[in-house]
């Protein structure tokens, strides 16, 4: 009887808190797909430990497998998985060595995924983050009745977000930026080429996952949203500040590169002339690590540079309208689908829309491509209300639509179907039967 396959995901940092993008894709996927039945284990280099003297769910608890201490053996299995993949030789396992020791990755230490997939015999092991590609590699030697499918949750494809930013870049940062899309793809090439899947958060970031990191299978897993917290009745208490018909809000890490080069665009192009025509808007900034040249936009009239609070949802809601300038970055923006969740009007730059399901119609978003176009778009919803009401409505509607995190591991289960990555023995439950369903 076919089954529902049993996955583990492994990754350097824990899922929990869910407090950046990577902890956020893994805990609410990996949670969705709990909640629908699935067998579901993870483990992290870095333990899971209480923040802010808050203990982890208990469902966080139950599945979370301490990262074992490698025996000599299955350091040895480890290291030689890395030897067997794609380019061989002895410059190319110096090469994985180097590249694994300038991100900080022990082999020694790594090595324990072995002895998780030896104890717990996953169908498939999701590798989260920047380095999974490491940790999934060195299963490569695992004798064949054991070997689980290999897949990098990459969601964004870093080599595509770096080509993306550079156009607005300062040539000062080229070098810097160079050098960081040179190791990406020593980590793609070297570790991921040949891997069993990946996942992308958009069908570019699949595109560019499959033909330059070279992963045997791709696929597109839009992220989902938390619609319990993100919510309008939930949108946390009401600010200081109060409500301003005549405001609007960004959100976001204010010391990534995205983030910056976007602010400091609508400071530019955008802000002086909303604030000449309504000289007492607002606009707050909100975000933690907000760099210097964030900080100084704090000095520009009606602007405020909030930086890290503990809940954006009251910012969100006082906000007339949630601006999201960007652009660069792939992959999906999760302020976009936060900001659809509380239902707030959005106005948005094409590529903060880019890999989104949208049509004529069923859009989340205002999208302006030019100056002009941000100023009026901004003003109508300012100076009617009925407007900035159906904006968020409708922003509500399409996000509750087409991104849950229980249709994301629904999307994700039917893959892992169309692949064959199932498990073969009992099932009863009602994933189970779906896949059953699906193999005849």
């Amino acid at each position: 009887m076919i089954s529902p396959p049993r996955i583990l995901l492994i990754s350097e940092q824990p899922i929990w808190p869910a407090d950046h993008g990577v902890s956020v894709r893994g805990y609410h996927l990996i949670n969705a797909l709990r909640q629908q039945g699935v067998d579901v284990s993870v483990a992290s280099i870095m333990p899971i430990v209480a923040h802010n003297a808050a203990q982890p769910p208990e469902w966080v608890q139950q599945i979370n497998v301490p990262w074992p201490r490698a025996t000599p053996a299955q350091r040895a299995t480890y290291l030689e998985g890395w030897r067997g993949c794609g380019v061989g030789g002895r410059l190319a396992m110096w090469l994985r060595q180097r590249v694994a020791s300038h991100q900080g990755v022990e082999p020694a230490v790594a090595a324990g995924v072995v002895d998780l997939v030896e104890r717990l015999r996953p169908t498939v092991v999701l590798g989260l983050g920047l380095h999974s590609p490491l940790l999934l590699r060195g299963l490569g030697a695992l004798p064949d009745d054991i070997r689980p499918r290999s897949v990098w949750y990459a969601a964004d494809e870093l080599i595509y977000y770096h080509l993306s930013c550079l156009r607005h870049d300062r040539v000062a940062n080229w070098s810097k930026r160079f050098h960081e899309m040179s190791l990406h793809a020593l980590i793609e090439g070297l570790f991921a080429r040949g891997l069993d899947g990946a996942i992308g958060v958009s069908p570019t970031d699949t595109r560019w996952l499959k033909r330059v990191a070279g992963v045997q299978q791709a696929v597109t897993i839009r992220n989902g949203v938390d619609f319990d917290y993100f919510s309008p009745s939930t949108a946390g208490t009401q600010h200081q500040h109060g409500a301003n018909p005549q405001s609007v809000v960004f959100w976001g890490r204010l010391d990534f590169a995205p983030n910056v080069d976007a602010v400091d665009w609508f400071a530019r192009a955008i802000w002086p002339s909303l604030h000449q025509r309504f000289p007492k808007a607002v606009w707050r900034i909100v975000g933690h690590s907000p760099v210097p040249s964030v900080q100084r936009l704090a000095h520009e009239p009606g602007v405020e540079v909030i930086g890290s609070v503990p809940d954006v949802r009251p910012f969100a809601r006082d906000a007339a309208v949630t601006v999201l300038p960007l652009r660069c970055g792939g992959g999906i923006k999760n302020k976009l689908l936060e900001a659809a969740a509380m239902a707030r009007p959005i106005v948005a730059s094409p590529r903060a829309v880019a890999g989104l399901a949208m049509s004529d119609g069923d859009a989340p978003a205002i999208v302006c491509d030019s100056p002009n176009a941000w100023v009026d778009a901004i003003t109508h919803l300012w100076t009617n209300s009925e407007a900035a009401r159906a904006a968020g409505h409708e922003a509500h509607a399409w996000a509750q639509r087409h991104h849950s995190w229980s249709q994301a591991a629904a999307n994700l289960l039917e893959w892992f179907a169309e692949m064959g990555w199932t498990d073969h023995g009992p099932g009863t439950s009602i994933v189970a039967r779906q896949f059953q369903r699906r193999a005849a």
